[in-house]
């Protein structure tokens, strides 16, 4: 990067990880910004907006609002509401948007792995690994094996290419991160 003074690099780093990634670099080789997700102002206005664009009933707003901090919570649940009927959105609650996010997501997932959607491959997979990370990992990240493991017993016989890990990699609902020296390399949920 020094040798092109008019390029710029940047990279995102979320908090778990700074410590982990910025210790070994030189302070002086870059400028750093914080983004703390939306404020209380900027919050209000992108719920309006994407209220308006999805057609969200306004009493979602305060049920929400915390959540609504977190920029990809507020799309996961424009996404998933406009997918529900009105008697899921009645009574929706965390698990159901998620769920109805990732049913939405499974259409693509599908196409990358080469099966029927019907069979909602990417929710099956979620459920498992939502599963192992509570039981064997104490709510912690999960060893890309593992992941491997439930994601092939799900959708075998395939090809890196149409892999259902790679698919959920791909399409940003599952994320590489740090390795571990105990475990190696690890994978985390894109939705925290």
């Amino acid at each position: 990067v020094q040798a092109y003074p008019h390029l710029k690099l940047v990279f995102t780093i979320r908090d778990p990880f700074t410590n982990g990634i910025t210790e070994n670099i030189d302070e002086k080789l870059y400028e750093s910004v914080e983004l703390t997700g939306f404020t209380i102002s900027g919050t209000t206005k992108a719920i309006d907006k994407y209220f308006v664009k999805y057609g969200i009933d306004p009493k979602y707003k305060s049920k929400y609002r915390r959540q609504f901090q977190k920029p990809l919570f507020l799309i996961i649940f424009c996404e998933s509401y406009r997918l529900m009927s009105k008697a899921q959105r009645d009574n929706v609650n965390l698990r159901q948007l998620y769920e109805s996010y990732l049913t939405s997501r499974n259409v693509k997932v599908s196409e990358l792995v080469d099966e029927d959607e019907k069979r909602n491959v990417t929710l099956m997979c979620m459920r498992q690994l939502a599963w192992f990370s509570v039981e064997q990992r104490r709510s912690g990240l999960i060893p890309r094996q593992n992941a491997r493991r439930i994601a092939d017993k799900i959708c075998p016989m395939r090809t890196w290419k149409n892999n259902l890990l790679r698919a959920l990699l791909i399409e940003n609902i599952l994320m590489d991160t740090l390795s571990d020296q105990e475990v190696g390399d690890l994978v985390m949920f894109e939705f925290e």
